[in-house]
């Protein structure tokens, strides 16, 4: 009979060995860090203007960061995990989009449709991942769009049932409204895999709720990452609603 003590040396081994390897090769492929600033970025954002260039977008505030990584502000962490705490970022697991419309008419006259998309190989990329296992929940890379109208801290959309996003706008002139500016936000979150949780939370529960598979599911994640890329390509457009 293995000793507890002796049992949980070789479940930190185990786990040391799959931890590390997160770490330095599965979570490191994992972290989406960019910026629009850099020439090196993952998130990459492209802005299309209207045809009849009445309608203009700029790019404002963004923040590009994302990671996939330790829950190091965790308040119930599984004990049986090892990390080094200058090798992970932290859990990051939202993005944000601030652009600024300007037009030569009203903003809030219900004719400016603004539209966000991903690109096929950025819904390729995640859709593959899970392919066996839902690792991650990534239905925030949707297609969407919005007409403008009252300025709002999470406005609605022409495409219902969006999951993980949220558009906030304000109007910059307050008299003409030809001066708008909106920050898209989009949240990943985990998925049923590691019943939405943290794969180094997942597996702490309580009494018989306690999952004693995280070490398989760790390794699992770990190779279907591994030596692969999800850059996220986002194109925001403006476009006049003709005929309302």
């Amino acid at each position: 009979m293995i000793k507890k003590k002796t049992n949980k040396i070789v479940m930190y081994s185990l786990i040391g060995l799959a931890t590390v390897s997160l770490a330095a090769v599965g979570f490191s492929s994992w972290i989406i860090d960019g910026s629009i600033d850099s020439s090196n970025n993952e998130v990459t954002v492209n802005v299309s203007n209207a045809e009849d260039r009445t309608t203009l977008i700029k790019l404002g505030t963004c923040d590009t960061n994302i990671s996939f990584d330790y829950k190091k502000d965790s308040t119930n962490p599984n004990p049986n995990i090892i990390f080094d705490d200058n090798a992970t970022t932290g859990e990051d697991l939202e993005f944000s989009l601030g652009y600024t419309i300007e037009s030569n008419s009203s903003l809030k006259d219900g004719k400016h449709r603004i539209s966000i998309s991903f690109d096929k190989a950025t819904k390729t990329a995640f859709s593959t991942l899970n392919a066996t296992n839902q690792y991650i929940d990534y239905s925030c890379l949707t297609d969407f769009s919005f007409i403008l109208g009252e300025a709002g801290d999470n406005i609605a959309t022409e495409t219902t049932d969006l999951k993980n996003i949220t558009n906030k706008l304000v109007y910059n002139d307050a008299t003409g409204f030809t001066s708008a500016t909106v920050t898209s936000t989009f949240t990943f979150a985990w998925g049923e895999y590691f019943n939405g949780k943290n794969p180094c939370e997942y597996g702490n529960g309580v009494g018989d709720k306690v999952e004693t598979d995280y070490a398989e599911k760790l390794k699992n994640f770990n190779n279907a990452v591994q030596n692969k890329k999800f850059n996220i390509n986002v194109t925001i457009a403006t476009s006049y609603v003709k005929g309302n």
